[in-house]
């Protein structure tokens, strides 16, 4: 038997079939809407904090790539000695 005609059977068997009477939307709108926790001001302080570290760090490292990557650049325009 071909797969495409055994499909066919099945789904006109399906719409032979009654519908269920069951309701589920209460137990799934109880799952999907889970309680919100309460919201923490310390890790709001903890992630500031850590964002400020990123930035200071980030900057850090595109400052010494870019000397990296020109070494002459640290000689003519260095920031330590003020000559810009």
């Amino acid at each position: 038997m071909n797969e495409l005609e055994l499909l066919k059977k099945l789904g006109s068997a399906a719409q032979r079939e009654d519908v269920p009477e069951v309701d589920v939307s209460r137990k799934v709108l109880s799952a999907v809407t889970a309680p919100q926790d309460d919201w923490s001001p310390s890790l709001a302080w903890i992630a500031g904090a850590s964002f400020a570290a990123a930035v200071i760090v980030a900057s850090i490292a595109f400052y010494d790539l870019a000397v990296w990557m020109d070494p002459l650049r640290d000689l003519f325009f260095s920031f330590g000695d003020l000559t810009l």
